[in-house]
């Protein structure tokens, strides 16, 4: 089996460095840890199809666009499947407080070994579908990651926001039909980051706001 270690630790310093994020050794590390496990765990669980070689650019530094977002901030990862971006922002973000849910047994089987393999004592697995999810504290951040219709994710999540709330849904393209349905504000925002080649762009749902 190749080891990527090498690669990952010189791709993953040069995209933070480029895009002045800060990071210390343990981080890197644990990024490390992550992927190594994700490999191995994607050989019976198919959890992701993006090659060992792409982790460090389409997993990792894609999630961190939602870095200045979760800081300070106690968040929800919906959907969370593999990881992403729950594992790369509890692992850089400054947030003492995450939830990483999704209704899979298995994704959910790995985000606890993840959990335990690299200490993260600022998450927590919830293994529920979003309907039946009823958190004793509501949050100011939801994130989510090719999840879902921005009207569908506004259906499944709301019930877990607080009324000064945002949903933030990561999404490779959008189409003007997919805006149209969307009944409350929202923001169209960028997330270009530095030697990342594919059009991103970060979708901000305010469900307690009118209509742009």
């Amino acid at each position: 089996m190749a080891n990527y270690d090498a690669l990952w630790q010189e791709q993953l310093r040069e995209a933070l460095e480029s895009n002045k994020i800060t990071y210390n050794s343990s981080q890197i590390e644990q990024v490390i840890v992550f992927l190594n496990l994700l490999i191995f765990w994607n050989r019976k669980h198919n959890l992701t199809r993006i090659k060992p070689e792409d982790f460090i650019r389409k997993h990792i530094i894609d999630s961190l666009s939602l870095l200045d977002i979760v800081n300070e901030n106690r968040f929800l990862d919906v959907g969370s499947g593999a990881g992403f971006p729950g594992i790369p922002l509890a692992i850089f973000s400054t947030c003492k407080s995450s939830v990483l849910l999704d209704s899979s047994i298995k994704r959910c089987g790995f985000l606890m070994a993840a959990k335990r393999e690299l200490n993260l004592n600022n998450v927590v697995i919830e293994c529920i579908n979003i309907l039946e999810y009823n958190p004793d504290e509501l949050f100011n951040v939801v994130v989510t990651r090719a999840f879902a219709s921005l009207q569908k994710i506004l259906e499944l999540v709301q019930h877990t926001l607080t009324d000064r709330g945002s949903i933030w849904a990561m999404k490779a393209d959008i189409t003007q039909a997919e805006l149209a349905a969307v009944p409350c504000g929202y923001e169209i925002i960028s997330t270009a980051r530095e030697n990342f080649e594919e059009a991103r762009c970060l979708i901000k749902l305010m469900p307690f706001h009118e209509l742009k």
